[in-house]
């Protein structure tokens, strides 16, 4: 058994941020080549790196994991070796990280500028920054073919001016030297309005039927300053010819702008970037600039952009595969689970997968593959930490992987890294106060949803139900709701407690519930297996078993909803969540104010359910990042990890090896871990300490302790 080459494949598969050759850099194995050889499409003829490639704004959206940075990895590979465009890649969370250690303009400017006008140059500057940073890279890294190409000093000279013009304009720009263009600003601004008809129908729960139309005047001085700040203050004009200059120096067509991490800043950051950033870039340099942008679904802000002049490339199963027919994404899926492993192992390993699975425990080479499935839901990432458990358990022993090992790692994935997720985040300090309502509701949500698959599991043996019968036990791991509850469930199928398998038409009508298609989910395997709840369907049944009525958990949802939360506007006015699309379908403001005395009272969600800490955490004032670098810490351990460093702790969380080295330091300091060098001018090491590991483990932030208690008030 070729046990390296299967540790080479797993970490191969678990990587983490930005794709580079270097990380397929093994003894023996040359990186640039096997970065081509190991991307798998998750469509035939690579029509997700093709569609990537169209020169355009493109939106690649997939969860967490999914292998968007993967792909972005393999797209820049192929537009080197085609030589038609050049490539930049520009890390979206480094940009503001940028920002924040970046006073220059405010230095210069704040007696000038606003505050709002004083953040847009700072993230311009730092996006000028990556983005200039990066495309010298690229330069440089074909120089020898660029002037090989040109065949003449005279070009390579043009180049080389080009690269330093570029340094200079970038210099310009740090020291955003605009005095005379301030002095010509326009102490007032004229801001075009047009007047937005509000039809609003609505019955509320009073009983009161309201019918409004009123004017409202709406000022559209956002979007006429989208760009205002970008067009009026910086020369622009210089920087979009230099950059096409190179492009015509290259021989190319134009320059591909690959922006990564988008989803990973915060909702406010997000709607910034999309307005300082994507939005100016789109429309001054569309022509020869076509951004790429990958985000998660959930947290994606497409601004004043034209829906159709931009692609939405989403590679999450359910949408990719044919969310309209359940078996034909099973089949695709498994299809890709089975060539991913395939690739991985034919480019490590000298042996086959039969050589590391043990073939008596499967039914058949499918069933393999459709458990691996079922256990990863498509997502490399998640396929590699799976695998990996399974070389911890058995192929690091000289064992084979079975069934139940498997079973064994989804389990343990989901006891370690999903479940204790509530409780991380509700246990930090810096926790938005909206946010925390918001987890509290859907922790609750999970919770009642378990419940009830695991009662439905009894209560539905020997129920008059051809589907039913004869089964001791019902398996219950899938379960549909209503397509208006979609939003609700983002937040539980983002973090991996469930996933969407298709749509479907639900089999008769429950009470008040429609016949229009359906969404079904799916538990996490892990969760099923952890919370005793049976998955898939009886062999012996079709998919319909899934469109059986008390499978519909739309009324389940609907009363947690209306018992613990609710929309109120600031004048008292309530209504159950059953109108929130209604309502925010007229921008939130309370129709029954609309109605009785036209004002536009704006009504947001109000809680009832309430959350108290751990008793052991009550003196501890750990933030989000920091609770997130401890429970990493933790995990490497439990692995067996002797020599834990930043690098190690990055491949965990989404947070830079640089900032998880500073915020180690104050964690050392206030002497929850030891840090030190083994050796003068290595990098540091970290240990949890005794009181932190006891912190941990009781307040449910790992393991499988729950210590979490819910007060309805």
């Amino acid at each position: 058994m070729d046990i390296e080459g299967f540790d080479k494949t797993v970490k191969t598969l678990k990587l983490y941020h930005r794709i580079n050759k270097n990380q397929f850099d093994f003894p023996g194995i040359e990186g640039g080549a096997v970065l081509e050889k190991t991307y798998v499409d998750l469509l035939p003829k690579e029509g997700v790196l093709s569609k990537l490639l169209y020169p355009n704004t493109t939106f690649l959206i997939g969860k967490r994991g999914t292998g968007k940075s993967t792909i972005i990895a393999r797209a820049q590979q192929k537009i080197r070796a085609d030589k038609d465009y050049l490539s930049v890649y520009v890390n979206a969370k480094t940009v503001y990280e940028m920002d924040r250690n970046n006073s220059s303009v405010e230095d210069i400017n704040k007696n000038i500028l606003s505050n709002a006008e004083i953040k847009q140059l700072r993230i311009l500057q730092m996006f000028l920054s990556e983005l200039l940073k990066s495309l010298k890279q690229e330069l440089n890294e074909e120089k020898t073919t660029l002037f090989g190409k040109f065949k003449s000093k005279k070009r390579e000279f043009e180049i080389e001016q080009i690269s330093k013009r570029i340094d200079k304009l970038f210099e310009e720009r740090a020291s955003l030297n605009i005095t005379r263009q301030f002095e010509q600003k326009i102490n007032e601004k004229t801001v075009d309005t047009k007047e937005r008809k509000s039809g609003v129908k609505a019955t509320v729960a009073s009983g009161v039927d309201v019918n409004y139309q009123g004017n409202h005047n709406v000022s559209d001085s956002l979007g006429m300053e989208t760009n205002e700040v970008f067009l009026k203050y910086l020369d622009t004009n210089t920087l979009i010819k230099e950059l096409n200059l190179i492009v015509d120096k290259c021989g190319r067509k134009g320059i591909f702008v690959f922006i990564d991490d988008y989803s990973e800043l915060d909702s406010m950051e997000r709607k910034l970037f999309t307005q300082y950033i994507i939005e100016p870039f789109y429309h001054i340099a569309k022509e020869f600039m076509h951004l790429k942008v990958a985000a998660y679904p959930d947290k994606l802000e497409y601004g004043n952009l034209e829906a159709s002049k931009y692609d939405d490339i989403n590679i999450d199963a359910y949408e990719i595969y044919g969310k309209k027919n359940i078996s034909e994404l099973e089949t695709k899926a498994i299809n890709y689970t089975k060539r991913l492993i395939e690739n991985r192992l034919t480019i490590f390993s000298a042996d086959k997968v039969w050589d590391y699975f043990d073939l008596n425990s499967f039914k058949n080479e499918n069933e393999l593959y459709k458990i691996l499935f079922y256990c990863s839901m498509c997502v490399p990432r998640d396929l590699g930490v799976l695998l990996s458990n399974c070389y911890l358990s058995n192929i690091i022993h000289d064992k084979k992987i079975t069934r139940t090992s498997i079973l064994d790692a989804a389990d343990r994935i989901f006891s370690e890294n999903i479940e204790p997720f509530y409780v991380k985040k509700l246990s930090s300090d810096d926790l938005d106060s909206i946010v925390k309502k918001e987890l509290i509701v859907q922790q609750a949500l999970i919770g009642t949803l378990i419940k009830h698959a695991q009662k439905n599991k009894k209560e539905l043996v020997g129920r008059e139900n051809s589907y039913f019968v004869g089964l001791d036990e019902i398996p219950t791991s899938h379960f549909r709701v209503n397509k208006e509850y979609e939003g609700t469930l983002q937040s539980l199928e983002f973090n991996n407690y469930i996933h969407k398998m298709g749509e479907i038409v639900g089999k008769g009508n429950a009470s008040n519930l429609t016949s229009e298609s359906e969404i079904l989910y799916a538990f996490n395997y892990g969760l099923c297996r952890d919370k005793k709840i049976i998955y898939g369907k009886p062999n012996n049944k079709d998919n319909k078993y899934f469109q059986q009525r008390v499978f519909n958990y739309s009324i389940v949802i609907r009363e947690l909803l209306n018992k613990n939360k609710n929309l109120t506007c600031t004048k008292g006015h309530t209504f159950s969540m059953d109108y929130y699309e209604q309502i925010k379908s007229f921008g939130m403001f309370c129709p029954t104010c609309l109605s009785e005395k036209q004002e536009t009272n704006v009504c947001s969600e109000n809680y009832s359910l309430d959350f108290e800490l751990p008793e052991i955490l009550n003196d501890i004032k750990w933030t989000n990042v920091e609770i997130d670098i401890l429970s990493a810490i933790y995990s490497l351990k439990n692995d067996g990890d002797k020599k834990i460093t930043a690098n190690k702790i990055e491949g965990i969380i989404d947070i830079s090896a640089i900032s998880i080295g500073l915020r180690c330091k104050k964690l050392a300091e206030d002497g929850f871990i030891s840090r030190g060098k083994k050796q003068a001018g290595g990098v540091y090491e970290y240990k949890l300490c005794d009181t932190s590991i006891e912190i941990l483990e009781q307040s449910g932030i790992v393991g499988k302790v729950d210590n979490i208690v819910l007060k309805i008030s």
